[in-house]
């Protein structure tokens, strides 16, 4: 792994984009986990955490090594910010949209036993003639 951290402390930041250079520091992180260097994984996290304070990853991968280096309030910490993070990035429904599904489900319903009463009851009163 040392050849690694070498290899990217060479490689000159300023000919690569933001986005590749994120990628370049998770990567290496996920790497650092893979074989156990916990610390240094933390290291690379932290690194893509403080340039994109948003990367839902990064804080995930962190978490998960924050918990194998028995770091546990870190790696609750990091995992409860890693979910408000994903639930805040998803479209929230407001509550009229929450409305418009209730009475969608309810018209269904309500269309579903019409047409089932329909189609049943004359042959439930057959049935009971029958008898």
């Amino acid at each position: 792994m040392h050849w690694l951290r070498e290899l990217l402390n060479a490689l000159n930041e300023e000919s690569f984009s933001s986005n590749q250079i994120e990628k370049v520091h998770l990567l290496r992180g996920q790497l650092e986990l893979e074989y156990g260097l916990h610390a240094q994984a933390i290291e690379s996290f932290s690194t893509v955490i403080a340039k994109h304070p948003q990367h839902l990853e990064a804080y995930f991968e962190r978490a998960a090594a924050y918990f194998e280096s028995g770091h546990f309030e870190k790696a609750i910490e990091d995992f409860l910010h890693y979910d408000s993070l994903s639930m805040s990035s998803e479209t929230k429904l407001t509550y009229t949209d929450i409305t418009a599904i209730g009475l969608g489900i309810a018209k269904g319903i309500i269309k579903g036993t019409t047409e089932g009463c329909v189609d049943y009851i004359p042959e439930i009163l057959h049935s009971c003639f029958g008898l």
